[in-house]
């Protein structure tokens, strides 16, 4: 019996697009009359690109023609037809095919599939089997079979676009099944009801290997081959395989060489080493420069005033960045930092020079601002980078214990407990392909407040301040995040005994002031890519 169905495949092809074709038409005729238009039209060997042009301009139709090198051809006669008969006439004439987007019509000629290759499986009057086919999915080998001998043969359906070939002559009907599972790195059963299966498993009975270059050794369908990772590391790689790319095989990880050992089918080897080609690309590191400060703002009202007479101002401020390096800002660059101080949230600075780190120091310098740290941190791209520090203060915790009832005895014992306060900073950067760079937040600050009268024994007190954000800046700009406040008040008073209470006298013979520091918590983040 020879399994030919390419005249088969064919017809059925072309009723398929004829019948998608007519409905379609409908379809949109149904909301647009235009199609639905009766027409005459008489034309002999006339362009069918020519002819769909002139119907598309006299009805006001939107068609599209993808008909550039179409030569075809179309003579008929018709009166009081339906445009959209005439539509379907033209594509079944000619091998035309269309789509149907937002009411334009898109016509291009029809593309047939691949017919499937010859089939040949034969029976003689003796019961054995010839068989010849090459480069055919599965599924149609398993029905030529099928057809032929009358009995039962099942294949999975993730094998039924599996390519296979065989060739062979005078076979029994196990013989065939079992020479072509063998042949194309199958194998085969048969149950105990006699129904035969082919699934995927390791060959039986044959010690045959094929030897490649580059690291790879293949055993009829299955290899295993050595895959070099070129720009990262393989550390954790097996974990962001999809599960499917892994299934049904095994992955090695060989951090001499920065490899991978992949072992499995062929072509799910292929399938794996084309994802880890796409991913193997060299990650960017990211130098984060960090400037925590806290702004201070001090003001103190006294009883008593002071007059005097100070400098003439300047528009210039100098001080000594560093030994050896003396630079001067003017008053616009100092005045645009207090007042990024003195504003809440977030401020891009954009692109700043080495004199802003200048500023800074001159503003510490004149007591505006108090620098806590300056860190410099360094991680890859999509990884966290923290800096932790902190400080521990000691308190004494007593305790009294009554021992006894008729002669009670007092027991005292005191252990010494400790107090954290901690700085964390936790930096999280994602480079974009435009060298963006999103950066999560998350600081935390804790700061021991005086103890009460001095008392050593007594607990520290503690704050707390810290905030979550998440920004966006180009590569070397810097930005400031912050502007959490902390509020310090202060009253002292001074002066003569019992005098300096009456109301009037005590401005006289007291001196009493009054200090209110307002300290706000701010950070300057500056990324930079290093490729």
């Amino acid at each position: 019996m020879t399994f030919a169905c390419l005249s088969t495949l064919q017809a059925r092809q072309s009723d398929d697009r004829l019948a998608k074709i007519r409905h379609d038409l409908d379809s949109l005729a149904a909301v647009d009359s235009r199609f639905d238009a009766l027409v005459d039209v008489s034309v002999t060997a006339f362009p069918v690109a020519d002819l769909l042009k002139s119907l598309a301009i006299g009805n006001g139709l939107n068609i599209n023609l993808a008909l550039e090198r179409f030569r075809g051809q179309i003579t008929c006669n018709l009166e009081q037809v339906p445009l959209k008969d005439v539509l379907f006439l033209c594509c079944r004439e000619n091998k035309l095919d269309l789509i149907i987007e937002s009411g334009i019509v898109t016509i291009f000629p029809f593309i047939e599939e691949p017919a499937l290759p010859e089939i040949t499986v034969s029976l003689d009057t003796s019961g054995l089997y010839s068989y010849d086919f090459s480069g055919c999915p599965l599924d149609a080998v398993v029905r030529s079979i099928v057809s032929t001998s009358g009995q039962n043969l099942v294949c999975p359906k993730d094998l039924g676009e599996r390519i296979v070939s065989g060739f062979g002559m005078g076979v029994t009907h196990s013989q065939m099944i079992e020479s072509i599972a063998a042949a194309n790195g199958l194998n085969a059963s048969v149950s105990e009801d006699g129904i035969w299966y082919i699934f995927e498993g390791k060959q039986r009975n044959t010690n045959l290997s094929f030897y490649q270059d580059g690291g790879m050794q293949e055993d009829g369908n299955h290899c295993v081959r050595v895959f070099p990772m070129q720009f990262r590391t393989v550390d954790n790689i097996v974990e962001i395989i999809p599960e499917r790319l892994k299934e049904k095989m095994d992955i090695k990880v060989f951090p001499d060489l920065n490899s991978l050992i992949l072992s499995g089918d062929k072509y799910r080897v292929d399938e794996l080493e084309k994802y880890l080609i796409g991913i193997d690309k060299s990650v960017p590191m990211i130098s984060i420069d960090v400037v925590i400060v806290d702004a201070t703002d001090r003001k103190s009202r006294s009883t008593g005033v002071k007059f005097g007479k100070g400098l003439e101002p300047s528009g210039q401020s100098y001080g000594q960045f560093s030994p050896g390096v003396d630079v001067s800002l003017g008053a616009a660059q100092i005045n645009k930092l207090i007042n990024a101080f003195n504003g809440i949230g977030l401020v891009n600075l954009g692109k700043v020079g080495d004199n802003f780190y200048a500023g800074l120091k001159l503003l510490e310098e004149d007591g505006t601002i108090t620098l806590r740290s300056t860190p410099r941190l360094s991680t890859l791209n999509g990884h966290k980078a923290t800096l932790t520090s902190g400080e521990v203060k000691y308190y004494k915790e007593s305790q009294v214990n009554i021992i006894g009832t008729q002669n009670p005895m007092q027991s005292e014992s005191y252990m010494w407990k400790n107090v954290e306060a901690t700085f964390t900073l936790e930096l999280l950067p994602y480079v974009s392909a435009d060298s963006t760079i999103t950066i999560h937040v998350d600081l935390s600050q804790d700061e021991f407040t005086e103890r009460d009268n001095g008392d050593l024994t007594a607990p520290p007190g503690k704050t707390k301040r810290g905030f979550n954000s998440i920004v966006k800046v180009h590569d070397g700009e810097m930005v400031l995040l912050g502007g959490i406040e902390r509020n310090l008040l202060d009253d002292t008073s001074a002066g003569l005994p019992f005098i300096a209470r009456v109301p009037v006298l005590r401005l006289l013979f007291g001196n009493v002031t009054k200090t209110k520091e307002n300290r706000k918590l701010n950070v300057f983040i500056r990324p930079v890519v290093i490729q």
